[in-house]
């Protein structure tokens, strides 16, 4: 894949864009016509570039100015007046400014495209993976942007470092879908891309927002403030030509308050009989064989059913939503996506990904206590059940006894292991997801995780059932500041190719 270059800048042109955007307080005049690039980072300054001053968590690109100058940055970009010196330009928000500066770099390729933006704490990956499929079995040209990497219609071309990259690749690979006539974009946009401004100065044409529970609190610190940084993600689109709220979000938002009042507004979930008031989208599974589902779906009074490659209400909730986008968006010449094609959308890669059917071993994504608990129901039926997870070091620690709780009501068994511990003590780690535990009859630790699989896989009866959860289709895990190989997908077939 060959990325198109971004384009030097001139700063007229830069004072220009930032003031159609109503984005800039304060610039000094004149302002020559140099060109330059946009840089974030002042060690990587040369002559006549374009800092801007963004802050972190750790630490603040404004103590950095002088430096960037120094370096020979031709302009200087801050939101912090405090801090700047009487040449920098002032802005309102210098993340924003760079989100808009990045779309100008590359011509504003976000005009000539279509933006489907799916977020939501659970489901975002599965729904982005169903959609794009679906795009590309309809014959539609699409990129998905996403945690398990940029596709090119069902063609990996690269990895991503984030689920939503940072302005300077997000526009890079607009530029690129363009470049290669792609007309979608399907892409998962998380908490911490709406909060960091990464696709402020994106207009959405569709907006999904598929699930709400606990998670990343160690960024957005309380719950409300993490489900107010979701909504802004829908207030920051409201003129969408569709809006898809899964009925849990939505009755959590008329709860606190807010409004969500569009011509085309779907809901959407297993319990919305009496929201006659919207249009609603209901989907349940009429029955299962082979971890199939046999599943029907209810758009309007239009009822629909067929054989899905899945088996866990909701992946055929995620499905659902992607199958009602395509409708709306009249990308099936007025038809749904035809039954006899759903057995061709399947779940993304370590998403309920089935290792071996008997016994059964699934590995999962499952990180919160929300999608521990859906995964765990899910696998109810398969006799005993022996879960296999941990926490991430240095991020939400009060929804691992959470977790714990969920792991011991839902599974027969709990062995405990490393996620990514990072640097904190794994031992710390599991401390807390016993916190939720009451009956340690049921749980082993085995804080090394490669170890900790071998012993519940080699373990499992045929007539039973192992969940691997936490970490999904990721190949590393992080220790004391080391990224080392490792897939549980592949141990769990090593696992299996010995017994």
């Amino acid at each position: 894949m060959t990325l198109p270059n971004p384009k030097l800048l001139s700063y007229r042109q830069v004072i220009d864009h930032l003031d159609s955007h109503q984005q800039l307080v304060r610039a000094e005049r004149p302002i020559n016509d140099r060109h330059g690039q946009l840089v974030i980072d002042s060690r990587q300054v040369t002559a006549g570039d374009i800092f801007i001053a963004l802050s972190g968590l750790t630490d603040d690109g404004n103590n950095y100015l002088a430096a960037a100058k120094a370096n020979g940055a031709g302009m200087l970009i801050s939101d912090q007046p405090e801090k700047s010196s009487p040449t920098t330009v002032i802005v309102k928000d210098s993340r924003l400014a760079w989100s808009q500066l990045c779309s100008l770099t590359y011509d504003q390729p976000e005009n000539h495209l279509k933006l489907i933006g799916i977020t939501g704490t659970n489901g975002k990956t599965s729904t982005t993976w169903m959609l794009n499929q679906m795009l590309s079995h309809s014959g539609h040209q699409s990129l998905l942007i996403g945690g398990v990497g940029i596709y090119h219609g069902e063609r990996l071309i690269a990895p991503s470092p984030l689920t939503t990259p940072d302005p300077d690749l997000l526009y890079r690979l607009l530029a690129y879908a363009q470049q290669q006539n792609i007309s979608y974009v399907v892409m998962e946009v998380s908490s911490h891309a709406i909060a960091l401004q990464k696709v402020g100065a994106l207009t959405f044409d569709v907006v999904i927002f598929t699930s709400f529970s606990q998670d990343h609190l160690d960024f957005h610190q309380t719950l409300t403030d993490y489900f107010n940084c979701k909504w802004q993600f829908i207030d920051q689109n409201n003129t969408a030509s569709l809006i898809v709220l899964h009925d849990k979000v939505f009755r959590r938002a008329v709860a606190n308050g807010y409004r969500c009042q569009h011509p085309n507004l779907w809901l959407y979930g297993q319990q919305i009989n009496e929201m006659t008031r919207h249009q609603t989208m209901q989907h349940k599974i009429l029955k299962t064989k082979k971890l199939h589902a046999y599943a029907e779906l209810n758009l309007a009074g239009q009822t629909v059913e067929g054989w899905v490659n899945f088996f866990a209400p909701q992946a055929v909730g995620n499905f659902a939503v992607a199958l009602l986008t395509m409708h709306q968006l009249s990308l099936t010449r007025g038809e749904l996506f035809p039954a006899k094609k759903w057995t061709a959308v399947s779940q993304p890669p370590g998403r309920l990904e089935i290792i071996q059917r008997t016994p059964l071993v699934v590995v999962d994504y499952a990180h919160t206590p929300e999608a521990l608990a859906l995964s765990l129901q899910s696998l109810s039926f398969a006799g005993e059940l022996t879960v296999v997870f941990g926490c991430g070091g240095g991020r939400d620690r009060q929804k691992r006894q959470l977790m714990g709780r969920v792991a011991e009501q839902l599974a027969d068994r709990v062995i405990l292991t490393n996620d990514n511990p990072r640097d904190e003590n794994p031992a710390t780690i599991v401390a807390d997801i016993c916190r939720g535990i009451t009956d340690s009859s049921k749980v082993t630790i085995i804080l090394d995780r490669r170890l900790a699989i071998k012993r519940a896989v080699s373990g499992a009866r045929k007539d039973s059932a192992v969940l691997v959860a936490g970490k999904g289709c990721e190949d590393y895990q992080e220790i004391a500041g080391q990224r080392l190989a490792f897939d549980d997908r592949e141990i769990c077939r090593a696992v299996l190719s010995v017994g």
